[in-house]
């Protein structure tokens, strides 16, 4: 037997690795079906260095669809759903967060599996408005959100790291401002406010 094509491979999968990873989790797990002919590795999906060791790959629903959200497989077999676990892989994981640059990492790692529609779309982080293609099209708006979206701000309090940044998602033309908790092995969404919808250049939601 063997695995389904990856989505979008950037770089080389080591497939007997990846095939002895599958098999710790489907005797940890189940409940999900990973068989190998069931799995699709991601290998679009490039994790930052401190989750290097962790496999990304996409299941087939009961329905025989492949499921947009991957699951993330961590070396002992241990499994969890994207992104509403990503928090526990974390946990998992026992990261420690040295520098700010750090925590942007995870956080625009996370970033990607916070869509409905990952071959459509994408949040891209905004440093300004006129990052949103098109956005020059609609002045008024472009006056009403240029003094409110700024460039990401990273705050370490005690033990514990804010992120507040603005994004905006092709699909809808959603822009989000957001505000992330993150400490040593947590990830916490504190607020992802919906400011306006159909801006830019988007991709109409049917």
């Amino acid at each position: 037997m063997e695995f389904r094509q990856p989505h979008s491979p950037q770089e080389p999968v080591d497939l007997e690795a990846s095939m002895e990873l599958v098999l710790k989790a489907a005797k940890k797990h189940p409940e999900i079906d990973f068989t190998p002919e069931n799995v699709t590795l991601a290998g679009s999906i490039r994790p930052p260095t401190i989750l290097s060791d962790v496999q990304f790959m996409y299941v087939r629903s009961e329905l025989g669809h492949t499921e947009n959200s991957p699951f993330a497989v961590t070396p002992d077999g241990s499994v969890f759903k994207l992104p509403e676990e990503f928090h526990l892989l974390l946990r998992k994981k026992e990261l420690i967060f040295n520098d700010h640059t750090e925590v942007e990492e995870i956080v625009e790692f996370y970033l990607q599996f916070d869509i409905k529609m990952p071959s459509q779309d994408k949040h891209i982080i905004l440093n300004a408005i006129v990052d949103i293609p098109g956005i020059e099209k609609n002045l008024n708006l472009l006056e009403e959100l240029k003094e409110i979206i700024h460039t990401m701000k990273v705050h370490k309090k005690d033990t514990e790291w804010i992120v507040e940044f603005f994004t905006w998602q092709a699909v809808g033309g959603v822009v989000f401002h957001w505000e992330v908790q993150v400490k040593d092995g947590d990830f916490t969404i504190i607020k992802k406010d919906q400011l306006e919808t159909n801006v830019g250049e988007y991709i109409m939601i049917e």
